[in-house]
């Protein structure tokens, strides 16, 4: 039953508040530190009609997260869970904010009602890439064989495409470096196949740096993208948002010769850039600033 449920994720946010208070001591802190509401991890629930939208704003640390994980795939949960989205603050080790699904993958549980599934993308200002831990978005989404709508921090690794997402009608993809080839493997298959909305970041690394990047920092090539639009892959795609992709005016336009009547737009919303790092070779879009 649904009240059962929101019985059982009001307990867990009991508890998320005593560990952020147990957290507080072990590292000498003062309890106030803790008291302040935006520091607290916090589930918010709601009942859509006998089904549940939940949302998750924390910490990604093991102990916090790895409760609001077993919660989540709780026999009295999981069948229930319509809408699931997850954030937290700008906070991470190395520039990184990394989800880790270990404890979801461990208690495999499915879900058979939810429809939309969605992991905050790093925005522009943000000082932490979010990501999720690799080689796991695959047997999450297995979970999920009903999802219809998907928003993800970064581009899945192709083992996605061998998931059953027949029912998928919206996916966007949030920036990071590695785009894993995505747009290369959804012009191949055809288990995206009832696509309407695809939202796609292309690699940050041409953003980040004008020098030579890692093979797998490139962005995605014009073929590929040509590919795309001429394949049978996605034959329902009536939106296509390119955010950062390096491709000139003529292709732009070549791609939308290719589907005339498909709503085709380009986004240019550069990373963080760090003044303090400005070089002679490290700031790609000088050309955007002001002239004297």
């Amino acid at each position: 039953m649904v009240e059962k449920a929101i019985a059982a994720l009001a307990e867990v946010q009991r508890a998320l508040v005593a560990l952020h208070r147990e957290a507080a001591v072990e590292y000498d802190r003062g309890p106030e530190t803790f008291e302040y509401p935006d520091y607290i991890s916090r589930l918010f629930v709601a009942d859509i009609g006998r089904k549940l939208a939940v949302e998750y704003y924390g910490e990604n640390y093991e102990t916090i997260w790895v409760a609001v994980q077993a919660v989540l795939a709780s026999p009295a949960v999981a069948p229930h869970l319509a809408l699931l989205r997850l954030s937290g603050p700008d906070e991470g080790a190395n520039g990184m904010r990394e989800w880790s699904f270990k404890e979801l993958i461990k208690l495999a549980p499915s879900f058979p009602a939810l429809t939309e599934f969605y992991i905050r993308p790093t925005e522009a200002a943000d000082h932490n890439l979010s990501i999720v831990e690799d080689d796991q978005l695959a047997r999450i989404l297995a979970m999920m064989p009903n999802v219809r709508r998907l928003t993800l921090p970064h581009a899945p690794e192709p083992a996605v495409f061998g998931q059953p997402l027949a029912g998928l009608n919206y996916l966007r993809i949030g920036m990071e470096h590695r785009t894993r080839g995505f747009i290369e493997h959804l012009a191949q298959g055809r288990s995206m196949a009832n696509l309407v909305t695809l939202d796609f970041s292309d690699s940050l690394g041409p953003w980040l740096n004008i020098e030579p990047q890692p093979a797998e920092w490139t962005s995605t090539p014009f073929a590929h993208y040509q590919r795309l639009l001429a394949s049978p892959a996605v034959p329902k795609l009536k939106i296509l948002h390119l955010r950062n992709a390096i491709l000139t005016e003529e292709q732009y336009k070549a791609l939308q010769t290719l589907r005339p009547g498909l709503n085709f737009g380009a986004i240019i919303n550069p990373p963080l850039a760090y003044v303090s790092h400005w070089g002679n070779t490290h700031f790609p879009y000088r050309h955007l600033l002001a002239r004297p």
